[in-house]
């Protein structure tokens, strides 16, 4: 939904993905511009300008989304991990037979 609303009202979408204000400010300026500049010949290249920069910002903000949910799920694992290994090493440890190498992961004969 905000990638069609980068490609239909840029500025929206800058402020719709809680970008800077000065971001939002300037694509809304040259948006602006875009318009009457479409009469002279150079308001397509701007108002492209302003669609690729709401793209990219809209792009940086869903990265930034999937980041915060892949740390938050690494340390819950992280968490569960070590809570798991504070119980079994608490409740039993493992001894390993006389004859096994663990340089080598083999018995020995």
């Amino acid at each position: 939904m905000r990638y069609l609303l980068a490609l239909l009202i840029p500025p929206v979408a800058v402020l719709a993905c809680q970008a800077s204000l000065l971001a939002s400010l300037v694509n809304g300026f040259l948006w602006l511009i875009a318009f009457p500049g479409v009469v002279f010949g150079f308001g397509p290249v701007l108002y492209l300008v302003t669609a690729v920069h709401a793209c990219l910002v809209v792009s940086q903000f869903y990265q930034e989304r999937r980041t915060v949910e892949i740390k938050a799920a690494v340390q819950t694992a992280l968490a569960l991990q070590q809570k798991a290994q504070a119980t079994d090493s608490a409740s039993s440890t493992v001894v390993m037979p006389p004859n096994y190498d663990p340089a080598r992961d083999v018995y020995r004969l």
